[in-house]
This record gives C-alpha cells, sequence and structure tokens, in this order.
C-alpha cells in the first residue's frame, strides 16, 4: 500500500491505523509530492488499481472551536501552556479517525479496537473518565467516538474501576532493575538478553556493574528525598543467575519501608529451592513463573528448554512460600490456537493470585517472523474467540483485569491483559503501564522515567542496550540519572 499525505510527521501514526486491517501489506510514504492546502489533510490510500480516497478537511478556527479546543478545555490532565501540543494531538486523532471509518468502509470488516491504538489504550478512556466521572458514559464515548467494541469497551472499564483510586505524587519512585540473560531464546522474543550459556564471561562483571549502578540510585534517591513504592527486577530471566549472584543483587536493592518487591522467575527450569530461598529471605514477596502454555509440542516449537510437568513443579515448591504468583499465557502460539484453553484450564486450577494472557506479537527480528511475513498459519478469528473466552472464565473463576497494553503487529490486533485476584494486583505493572510514578531504572537496556504530572510531561534516560557496552560505560549510565533526576 503506497501512502500519500501532505502531513509526513504523521506516517506512522497512519501507518498504525492502517496495519490492523493489511497486516501483510507493505505500507510506505509514496514518493509524489502533492501541494495541498495548508489546512487540508488528504490521504490517499492505494491497493491494487483501486484507491481509497478520504478527504479531511481541517479549518484552524472549527476545529479549535468546536472540537479540539472543548477537550482541551475539559481535560484535567492539562494547562493551557500545553495547548499547541495538544491541538496537534488531536489533529491526529480527527486523521486516524477518518481513516479507519475510510478502510472499514471500503474492506467490509471492522477492529476490535476500533480506531484506538498504541500501547495504552486506557490512556484515552482515562480522558474522558476524567471530564464525566462517570463508567458508563466513558464506555459509551469509547464505542460512539472511536468504534470501539463494546466487550473491549467494558474491559477498558474495568480496568479503570481496578486502578482507582489514581495517585500521582512525585515524591515517589518505583525501582527496576534488569537482567538480560535467559536461559534460551523464545522464538517470539526480541528482547535484548544473551544465553547465559553463551555470556558466562560477561555474567559477574555485569553483576558487578548492576550492584554499582543499583548503589548509586540509592544515593540518589536518598539526595533526592525519594521515597521508593515499588521494585521490580525483571529482563530476560533473573532466576537464570546463580543463586549466589542473584542474592548479590537483591541484597543491594535495600529500601525502608513495606514495599512490593517483584522478581520474574519465569523460566521454571531455573527454579529450585536454593533460588527461592534467596528470593524470600531478601524480602521478595512476589514473583513470576511462566508457562506460555502447557501444550508440549508448542513449548518446543517456540525453544522452551522445559516441559509442562515443570511448570507444575515448580509451582508448587514455589507456593511452599508465601509470594504472590503471577503466570503468563500467550494466545496464538505455534500448534496451539485449539489447545489455548486447555492451557488456561491447567492454569485456573493452580490457582496463582495473577495471570496474564498475552496475544503474541509477531516482531519484525524474531526467528516466527520472516520479511514481514508468518512462519505459520495463524488462525485470527480462533485468537479472537479465545481472548474473549479467557476473559468470561477468568472474570467467572474471580480474576479482575487490573492493567493493559498493546504492542505492534499482534495477532487479530489484540491485546494482552493482566488479571488478578481480589488485593493481588502487582502496583509496578500499573504504574509503569499508565504512566502515574517515576521509574529509576537499573542494568543494560534499562529506562528510567521521570513524570511531571502537573506540566502533563515524561522524560526519559535509556541506558544502553548492549552488555558490553554497559560494563565499559557504567559511569556514563551514572551521569544520565543525574541528569535526568537534577
Amino acid at each position: 500500500m503506497r501512502i500519500t499525505t501532505n502531513k509526513e510527521e504523521y506516517f506512522y501514526d497512519i501507518y498504525q491505523q492502517i496495519h490492523p486491517f493489511l497486516p501483510n501489506d507493505n505500507i510506505k510514504l509514496a514518493e509524489e509530492d502533492d501541494d495541498f492546502h495548508k489546512y487540508e489533510l488528504v490521504h490517499y490510500l492505494e491497493q491494487e488499481k483501486e484507491t481509497i480516497t478520504n478527504y479531511v478537511t481541517i479549518n484552524e478556527y472549527e476545529l479549535l472551536e468546536n472540537n479540539v479546543k472543548r477537550k482541551i478545555h475539559q481535560s484535567t490532565f492539562c494547562r493551557q501552556d500545553k495547548l499547541p501540543n495538544l491541538q496537534d494531538k488531536y489533529i491526529k486523532r480527527t486523521a486516524k479517525l477518518a481513516i479507519y471509518v475510510a478502510l472499514s468502509d471500503y474492506l467490509k470488516t471492522s477492529q476490535p479496537w476500533g480506531a484506538l491504538t498504541g500501547v495504552k489504550p486506557t490512556k484515552i478512556a482515562l480522558e474522558y473518565f476524567a471530564q464525566n466521572k462517570n463508567f458508563n458514559e466513558t464506555k459509551q464515548e469509547l464505542i460512539n467516538e472511536y468504534y470501539v467494541q463494546p466487550q473491549k469497551a467494558q474491559l477498558l472499564v474495568d480496568i479503570l474501576q481496578n486502578q482507582m483510586p489514581i495517585i500521582i505524587d512525585e515524591n515517589y519512585v518505583d525501582f527496576y532493575v534488569n537482567i538480560p540473560f535467559c536461559t534460551t531464546r523464545c522464538s517470539y522474543c526480541t528482547f535484548l538478553s544473551c544465553e547465559i550459556s553463551k555470556a558466562q564471561k560477561l555474567v559477574e562483571p555485569y553483576v558487578d556493574c548492576l550492584v554499582e549502578e543499583i548503589n548509586f540510585a540509592k544515593e540518589l534517591i536518598k539526595k533526592k528525598k525519594y521515597k521508593v513504592n515499588n521494585i521490580y527486577v525483571g529482563g530476560g530471566t533473573p532466576t537464570s543467575l546463580s543463586a549466589q549472584q542473584l542474592d548479590k543483587i537483591l541484597k543491594a536493592i535495600k529500601f525502608d519501608g513495606d514495599n512490593e518487591f517483584t522478581v520474574e522467575a519465569g523460566r521454571p527450569d531455573t527454579i529450585d529451592k536454593e533460588k527461592l530461598d534467596v528470593l524470600y529471605n531478601n524480602g521478595v514477596n512476589r514473583i513470576s513463573i511462566n508457562p506460555q502454555t502447557f501444550n508440549e509440542q508448542s513449548l518446543k516449537a517456540i525453544g522452551r528448554a522445559h516441559n509442562a510437568q515443570d511448570i507444575i513443579n515448580a509451582y508448587q515448591l514455589a507456593r511452599l512460600y508465601p509470594f504472590k504468583i503471577n503466570m503468563d499465557l500467550i494466545v496464538g502460539l505455534p500448534y496451539d490456537s485449539s489447545l489455548f484453553l486447555y492451557s488456561l484450564d491447567k492454569t485456573i486450577a493452580l490457582q496463582p493470585d495473577n495471570i496474564t494472557v498475552h496475544t503474541l506479537s509477531f516482531k519484525t527480528k524474531s526467528p516466527l517472523t520472516k520479511l514481514g511475513t508468518y512462519n505459520y498459519e495463524v488462525d485470527t478469528k480462533q485468537a479472537q474467540q479465545n481472548v474473549e473466552l479467557a476473559r468470561q472464565k477468568l472474570t467467572s473463576s474471580g480474576y479482575t483485569p487490573y492493567y493493559i497494553y498493546k504492542q505492534k503487529n499482534m495477532v487479530g490486533n489484540l491485546e494482552n491483559v493482566g488479571y488478578c485476584k481480589e488485593n493481588t494486583k502487582c502496583k509496578f505493572n500499573i504504574n509503569s503501564m499508565e504512566d502515574f510514578s517515576s521509574i529509576i531504572a537499573c542494568g543494560a537496556n534499562a529506562i528510567s522515567k521521570r513524570i511531571f504530572p502537573d506540566e502533563n510531561r515524561i522524560e526519559r534516560s535509556e541506558n544502553v542496550k548492549d552488555i558490553l557496552t554497559y560494563i565499559n560505560k557504567i559511569d556514563e549510565m551514572k551521569e544520565r540519572k543525574i541528569k535526568l533526576f537534577e
């Protein structure tokens, strides 16, 4: 598909709107230069020899007076000095809506999330709720203005209810530590992590530099008089480290107060009593054990080094400790479409505190994806049914949805949703997904984030991604944090 527009800076937004309809198309900007009127945004969407043409005429005065200005003034999340940026935001939304209407009419189909794109669909839902303070009206706004399917709009409203009350305080931060090692590389994964067996020479130096950065960050937190709410150690798979290496890192992460303290122990083959003792003795109170599927053929296809019984054994061992436990499942894995509900039933029977239902995302550089096409046939309708049946089964089993996010190239334009039992939601997940808290992050590929709630602004500072570069530039990582939080 070729796109011609006089707003090339909107290309990514336009792409996001078109891709769910035409996931296998190569969507590009056209090379021709068209001289359109200053306040007219025109998109020509060409496929084969037919043309979809949708004209969106934007008169600056009418747009501000009748649409954008109204929404800006009703929002409790912005200030008047931010009006120009918000004006641009609402112009883009208007364009995306028009494209969605044109494509859905032309192709005679619709998307589960309607015209909503982006990682965080709760953002717009929260804007609506801030305006009307009514969950039912928020749901209807999503359906009427963004064409979100009713069950998805209800899902967003349920999540907002579970996240209330929303507290944003600049004096509080969350603390994140990244461990970029795994036992094997999953075929759907593009995270910057190494198979630990192939990177043994880097592990000890990495642990030493990570502890150094953690200690530096703790001094920064003390100097700035921040209070740490939640701690999260992720990756990668932190428990791919030895018990001694893990203990060294966790001992460095000590903060006052009754913190939520999560460590991803995702791979069942990395869990044993020695490591669970280390986690417990260092104050960890949440872990994840992620089966992804209980289907043996699918486990082999995605490159896991464990079987279904290993998942059950690791879970039962971890249940001897007072951890809150999350388990992940993925919809859309190879050989798994018709067996997903079997995996879901097995997981519900174990009764973990949280269950996260992911939808497979075809990452461009993952082994499951080659040159923008899929290496195996995906049953999109089955995936959509599985996600909806998962919602029904989980809610009827005492779980409620509490956070959500989307990714590019997800099967069926679906979503990832975390479900929890009462009083077991992971606060770090909510804060990080919804940008409710600043995050001080340590480790290779870790991203620190500072929230300025009064200014509706977020600034970020990324650590380098490569492990060896991180080790060699640890002092630079410290300086980046000083600059962000000064």
